[in-house]
């Protein structure tokens, strides 16, 4: 949006300012995860298991009250190939996300059918407090 436009001209600070601002809050995590498998189930995916891991990113400035949050979702998935470039083009739109790693193995050619393992990231700006 234009409220969130970086200037080319501007320092590392001012552009890391503007991405901080656009980062949600810790308030917005449940919507965060929620949205990476309702965007499985959208695009045909069930997921079987997914592992959550989450921790606060060191390299922020620790006087600062906020911290950034690193939430990470592993997700073993078997479906589609379709299915699955539909899902990885949904996430690829969703504020605050950054896939990971993505492991994908095809063990019949003839098939459309694929194993995969999708890694993601959630961000967000997390209270030292809590």
């Amino acid at each position: 949006s234009a409220s969130h436009a970086i200037d080319p001209k501007a320092g590392p600070r001012a552009v890391w300012a503007v991405l901080w601002d656009g980062l949600p809050d810790a308030s917005e995590r449940l919507a965060l995860q929620g949205g990476v498998l309702s965007a499985a189930r959208d695009a045909g995916i069930t997921l079987g298991s997914v592992q959550m891991r989450g921790e606060l990113s060191p390299w922020l400035d620790k006087t600062q009250p906020q911290g950034l949050w690193r939430q990470r979702m592993v997700m073993p998935v078997q479906t589609s190939y379709p299915a699955l470039r539909t899902w990885l083009s949904a996430l690829l739109r969703q504020p605050a996300l950054s896939i990971d790693s993505l492991d994908i193995q095809r063990a019949d050619p003839m098939s459309d059918q694929v194993k995969a393992q999708v890694t993601v990231s959630l961000w967000w700006r997390q209270d030292r407090s809590h």
